[in-house]
């Protein structure tokens, strides 16, 4: 089964600058034991308005899906909120820049 989009991450980033973030946030995201291989990214979003901290410190958020559950946040069966709160999209790291990423996911254009 190659050739599967599972980047439900990119066209989110692609919205642009993230309301609610204090600094920005690295995002890792891999998908679960998918058919030929792994598959992980780190995409990276930045805040609003300036960072609150200087320096180049980034919050970092881990998120982790099965394939399938992967496939149906890329087609928009599920959104990313939905998908965490159901347990179907497993996050680690703070808890504050997560809530931020996902209400931004839900605002159709961003």
């Amino acid at each position: 089964m190659t050739g599967v989009d599972y980047d439900w991450l990119g066209p989110i980033a692609e919205r642009g600058p993230v309301p609610g973030l204090d600094r920005p946030l690295e995002v890792a995201w891999s998908v679960i034991k998918p058919p030929g291989g792994p598959v992980a990214a780190t995409v990276r979003f930045e805040p609003v308005g300036p960072s609150a901290e200087s320096g180049d410190d980034a919050d970092v958020v881990e998120l982790s899906a099965s394939p399938a559950d992967s496939v149906r946040l890329v087609i928009g069966e599920v959104t990313p909120n939905v998908a965490w709160m159901s347990g179907r999209l497993k996050a680690s790291g703070p808890t504050g820049p997560l809530l931020a990423l996902l209400a931004h996911a839900e605002t159709p254009g961003g």
